[in-house]
């Protein structure tokens, strides 16, 4: 909520983040990290920069059973204990020494937790996060270059263009395969052999269109045949410590193996070629381009000089009903329940709060844009833009 630009909108942000941990599992826990990414990129830039960069370091809950989650995933259960501490030294008011506090604050714990079955909630908090930290699945989060939305008013030619991959974003440090958030990727020895000892960044990919199969092959602890799926689609050296041109240079002079492949990456003239290849990745299913700027050296967080260009599908569906809202919509309609052919949803983000208070009727047409299909069918990151009343019944937008 401390990212939130006015203060109105700290319990839309809450409920978007505690949506995302309300995910029945990692799989769909990211997927609602991407949609809220998207959602808040333009109304709570900060918001959405941080859900993108820290929140996966949060998904470590989910290497537990679902009825530890909750108070894994919370401070809770931690700032409880703190309150006691501060509740029996305030008693001592002041210590002789540091040795003494430390002594008594020891045996504050040690009440609390040397019993065998007293498993409290705070031992469990407490046990994740050293699990959590000192796991072989742990690593730093790696400092990541992310792209920012692109904007017509650049010259394209001073771009390398390459496709945007809907992938698993990856870094290989020279020894090791690990996600943004630090989580090692427990890949096959047979999957990382041959790659080169130098940091790469790339993305976990096998095809257009396979985000949640691909998620479901890195998100398991343990190496498997599924890896065979997969390639690391390589787009950049973080630590070559030239322009992007050069790197580029450097990249096509590295061994591809069965499993490493560099990303391609062109000079396109201007806009209009570039929009002629934006056409031919939407066609075959793609999700847009990549533009990073020839002479942009690698540097952490967002940069204008590293631009997506993405493509988003809309389609119309009748309103068939309603479901209520919580938090700050209490009383109002918090998403609008959709059926286009036979397929039922939910869309909930773009609507405005008048709309809330008085949405579309059941039987009206209306228009949302959305990025794909999920395995089930269900449009991915839908959001809803307007009312078609005009129109008959539902269909297909240009």
């Amino acid at each position: 909520q401390a990212y939130a630009p006015k203060k109105s909108m700290k319990v839309e942000i809450a409920e978007a983040v505690r949506g995302i941990f309300n995910s029945s599992n990692v799989e769909r826990a990211r997927e609602e990290k991407k949609r809220v990414v998207d959602e808040f990129a333009d109304k709570a830039p900060e918001f959405s920069r941080w859900i993108d960069e820290n929140i996966e370091e949060g998904f470590a809950c989910y290497n537990f059973p679902k009825a530890h989650q909750k108070k894994i995933r919370t401070s809770n259960t931690l700032e409880r204990q703190n309150r006691e501490i501060r509740r029996r030294t305030r008693v001592v008011s002041i210590f002789p020494n540091v040795a003494s506090a430390e002594r008594l604050i020891t045996a504050l714990l040690w009440a609390g937790y040397a019993h065998p079955m007293r498993i409290t909630p705070a031992l469990l908090a407490a046990a994740a996060i050293i699990s959590a930290v000192t796991s072989p699945l742990y690593a730093e989060p790696p400092a990541v270059m992310l792209a920012q939305k692109y904007q017509p008013d650049i010259a394209v030619a001073n771009y390398f263009v390459s496709e945007k991959l809907d992938g698993v974003r990856a870094r290989w440090t020279g020894s090791a395969l690990i996600s943004r958030g630090g989580h090692k990727f427990t890949a096959p020895a047979w999957f990382t052999a041959g790659f080169p000892d130098v940091s790469l960044d790339g993305e976990l990919w096998s095809a257009r269109g396979e985000y949640q199969h691909i998620a479901s092959i890195t998100a398991r602890k343990k190496p498997h045949e599924g890896w065979r799926q997969l390639r690391f689609m390589v787009f950049d050296m973080p630590n070559h410590g030239n322009e992007f041109a050069t790197r580029v240079a450097a990249m096509r002079t590295l061994t591809e193996t069965a499993f490493l492949t560099i990303l391609p990456q062109q000079k396109l003239a201007d806009e209009s070629a570039l929009m002629k290849r934006m056409a031919e990745v939407i066609t075959n299913g793609g999700e847009g381009l990549m533009l990073h700027h020839g002479s942009a050296f690698y540097q952490s967080g967002r940069s204008h000089d590293l631009l997506k260009l993405k493509h988003y599908d809309d389609a119309e569906a009748t309103v068939i009903g309603y479901r209520p809202g919580n938090g700050k919509y209490q009383g109002l309609t918090g998403a609008l329940q959709l059926q286009a052919g036979d397929t039922v949803f939910y869309v909930g983000s773009g609507l405005s709060d008048k709309e809330r208070h008085n949405p579309p009727v059941i039987g009206s047409v209306v228009t949302y844009r959305y990025q794909g299909y999920t395995d089930a069918g269900i449009p991915r990151f839908a959001v809803y833009l307007r009312q078609r009343d005009e129109l008959d019944g539902p269909e297909n937008s240009e």
